[in-house]
């Protein structure tokens, strides 16, 4: 399984890159040069650089397919946008976070850190269900668009000229994410927001098609998502099991 997941990130790679897209490429250029040779933005006192009025942030164009290791076990699948940032509380740190993560799978689980809202919506949720346990051991992460947008999720409409095969960046991600998930045929998929969604052709359920798994569409935890993405995890951990049951 590591073996064929791997390959994505050498396949997205060789297709990544400005003759391919001249536009993403020219908007990430012109969007860079306010961050200097730096490359980011900060306001944490620590880092050099770092200004009072400064927003925490960093240059674009890197990317991450997973945002947490393989486990051995995998029963939850978690597709939700790319982090804001890695780290917000240090733009430094969140650079040298996302950087690695374009060549290889992580070591380290960014969604059991702390470092992002994200993070600390998920933690907060599975714990509420007694189910921290799943997220730390059982549950990988793979985003929708592989590429880091930053705060805004209007960047992502700058990924959409259609160049390698027809396809922009973001279809190309939505395609090879659903072929890595069925890669991984976990017990349970959630697709979080409306965008992840659009996943195996927005079928829920076991309608999909795509292996033995359970798709839960969840409300994403920000922007005041929390409540209801607790409601809709619990529905999807609840089918889960019985649909582990039905399927073994």
């Amino acid at each position: 399984m590591e073996k064929k997941i791997t390959a994505y990130y050498s396949r997205f790679e060789e297709i990544y890159h400005k003759e391919n897209f001249p536009k993403w490429f020219k908007f990430i250029n012109e969007h860079n040069k306010q961050f200097g040779s730096l490359g980011y933005k900060c306001n944490c006192k620590f880092c050099p650089g770092s200004r009072v009025n400064n927003k925490p942030e960093h240059e674009l164009g890197h990317y991450a397919i997973l945002q947490t290791p393989l486990c051995e076990d995998i029963k939850i699948v978690i597709v939700g946008n790319n982090n804001s940032w890695f780290d917000e509380k240090c733009a430094e740190k969140a650079l040298k976070e996302v950087k690695p993560l374009r060549f290889k799978i992580p070591e380290r689980n960014f969604y059991t850190v702390g470092n992002s809202k994200f993070s600390k919506s998920l933690i907060k949720a599975f714990r509420s269900l007694e189910a921290y346990e799943l997220l730390q051991t059982h549950t990988v992460g793979i985003n929708r668009t592989w590429l880091q947008t930053g705060g805004s999720s209007i960047n992502i409409s700058k990924m959409k000229e259609k160049m390698v095969n027809g396809l922009s960046i973001v279809e190309i991600c939505h395609i090879w994410t659903e072929e890595i998930i069925s890669i991984m045929n976990p017990k349970l998929v959630l697709l979080l927001g409306e965008k992840a969604q659009r996943l195996f052709s927005g079928k829920a359920a076991d309608a999909h098609g795509h292996g033995n798994f359970f798709v839960q569409h969840c409300r994403h935890p920000s922007h005041g998502g929390q409540v209801q993405f607790e409601k809709d995890l619990k529905i999807g951990i609840e089918n889960m099991k019985k649909f582990s049951k039905k399927y073994g």
